[in-house]
Order: C-alpha cells, then sequence, then structure tokens
C-alpha cells in the first residue's frame, strides 16, 4: 500500500516524509487531495528532502491543507525554504494544533510578516509547545527576536502525540 493509500485509507497517524516528494507521489495535488479527506492524522513531520523538493507555491497549499486535518496535533517542519505566511496560515487553520516545531527554516517574509506569525504564535488557543531552532530569516533586515520570544515562552518538553512504536514513517 502507498502513503497515499494509507492517508486516504486513514491508516496513519504520524506521518513523517523525508525524501524527495517523487519518492511518494507523482504529483503535489495527489497528496493534498490524499490528505483532504483524512480523519487519522495527528502528527505530520516534513523535513530533509521533502518539503524543500515541494515546489514553492505547492509548499503553501500543502501545508494549507495540512491546517484542516481534523485531529492534527503535532506539526514539524524541517529543512527548507518556507514563506512566514504560510506558517501563518497553517497555524491559524489548525485549530487544535498542540505543538509546532521550525528547525533549519529559511524563512521568506518582510518584518510585517514576522511579526504576523508572533502575533498568531502568541494568541493560539490550543498551542502548548512552540520550538524554533536553527531558523533564519532570508530577508537580512528582518530581526526574528520576537518569536525568539515567543519561542522563550511557550517552549515546553511537551510529549509527542504520537507514539514512535506505532509510527510509519516513509
Amino acid at each position: 500500500m502507498t502513503i497515499i493509500e494509507e492517508i486516504r485509507a486513514n491508516k496513519l497517524v504520524y506521518l513523517h516524509l523525508n525524501a524527495v516528494p517523487e519518492e511518494y507521489f507523482g504529483e503535489t495535488s495527489e497528496m493534498i487531495a490524499a490528505l483532504r479527506d483524512n480523519t487519522s492524522i495527528e502528527s505530520i513531520q516534513f523535513d530533509k528532502d521533502f518539503i524543500g523538493c515541494v515546489f514553492g507555491r505547492e509548499r503553501g497549499e500543502l501545508l494549507n491543507q495540512v491546517a484542516k486535518l481534523p485531529n492534527l496535533k503535532e506539526v514539524f517542519l524541517g529543512d527548507a525554504d518556507l514563506k512566514v505566511d504560510a506558517i501563518a496560515t497553517l497555524l491559524k487553520n489548525a485549530k487544535g494544533l498542540k505543538n509546532i516545531s521550525l528547525h533549519r527554516l529559511v524563512m521568506q517574509g518582510i518584518e510585517k510578516d514576522f511579526e504576523g506569525l508572533a502575533e498568531i504564535l502568541h494568541q493560539h488557543d490550543s498551542l502548548k509547545g512552540f520550538r524554533i531552532e536553527d531558523c533564519v530569516a532570508s530577508n537580512e533586515n528582518v530581526d526574528i527576536a520576537k518569536m525568539m520570544k515567543v519561542n522563550a515562552e511557550k517552549t515546553c518538553n511537551p510529549e509527542p502525540v504520537h507514539s514512535k512504536e506505532s509510527a510509519i514513517a516513509a
């Protein structure tokens, strides 16, 4: 059974994708469509070659669909260039999200985008854990100090939502 079939069949609680997208599907639209009807996924981890190799605009579309997962509690994004507004949209729409981790990202946006993300992080009702590590702004005139302040306020060592023993990593 392919990852797409497992997502469609609601067989996954934890989805970890770290290889190039072509290892999992032909078009990003296939992944987005599979996620559209999923009710089982609670935790998503996109890192290494995966999210960085999803074409630019499609990254935002994919994260937007991830945010709509009804049982989503945890997101880990790493090793890519991501638009700050795509991360903000993810947070705005993922109402039940408990933890988000951003690791080794080049965050693209202007100062206003970063301030908006910091505000969303600070005001998010269900968010208990936020971690940002080794991330930089693509615009050298942007200081991510406000986000680091939110990081200090919300950082905790929450237990992962998924169980590693039952995790299906691809």
